[in-house]
């Protein structure tokens, strides 16, 4: 970490000393892992070593794969139409510091009816850049023409937003102070979304100005 006092600059080293657990979740795009019959497994620490033996022992109808330090994707031999269970057991999995996993069981229910769909319809005559959020993470992204549906809904609540994409980046972007740059333009509908599941809803864009 570097410092400043009276304009001096320091730097002091932190360390960790205790070794992370290895934990793991599964990605959270249903719809991908269905149309690629694979479920991307993310890491909180990056893993070095793999244990395949054990893993295919006790995962007999899946490949895996690890594409990145903190990504293992597990493609399915099998067509994805249930409750699927992927077991890492005990010291399968070996990270940057040599630390081994403790037996991890994640599941994925790739079940079309435990999930809700989504209808947009747009009343402008142009484009919309729109981004869907659940607890304030953008779930999904799109651009909407005349209408838009969208799949593979986790059931809960969502807020929905549009925005002017300025710079091109598929993605809406804040401001920054320190170089005296503004957010793109945007606007949150107020009303929140509720996907039930095996439920499709539908929702017409209004024609409202953007704000900042």
């Amino acid at each position: 970490v570097s410092y400043s006092v009276n304009n001096q600059i320091d730097t002091i080293w932190l360390q960790n000393q205790t070794k992370p657990e290895i934990e793991a979740r599964p990605s959270n795009d249903i719809e991908d892992i269905i149309q690629t019959n694979a479920v991307p497994v993310i890491f909180n620490t990056p893993i070095v070593e793999l244990n395949l033996a054990k893993l295919e022992q006790h995962n007999k109808n899946v490949s895996f794969t690890l594409t990145s330090p903190l990504i293992l994707v597990c493609k399915m031999k099998t067509k994805l139409d249930s409750i699927v269970s992927i077991k890492f057991p005990k010291g399968s999995l070996t990270n940057f510091n040599k630390t081994k996993n403790d037996s991890i069981v994640i599941s994925v229910d790739t079940r079309m009816g435990s999930y809700g769909s989504l209808i947009i319809k747009n009343t402008e005559n142009s484009i919309q850049n729109i981004e869907l959020l659940k607890e304030g993470v953008v779930y999904k992204s799109g651009t909407l023409n005349d209408s838009l549906k969208i799949n593979w809904l986790l059931p809960g609540e969502y807020r929905l937003r549009k925005y002017q994409d300025t710079n091109n980046n598929d993605k809406w972007d804040p401001g920054e102070i320190s170089l005296n740059k503004f957010s793109e333009k945007i606007k949150v509908y107020n009303e929140p979304i509720r996907i039930r599941p095996n439920w499709e809803i539908e929702l017409i864009l209004e024609n409202q100005p953007y704000i900042y």
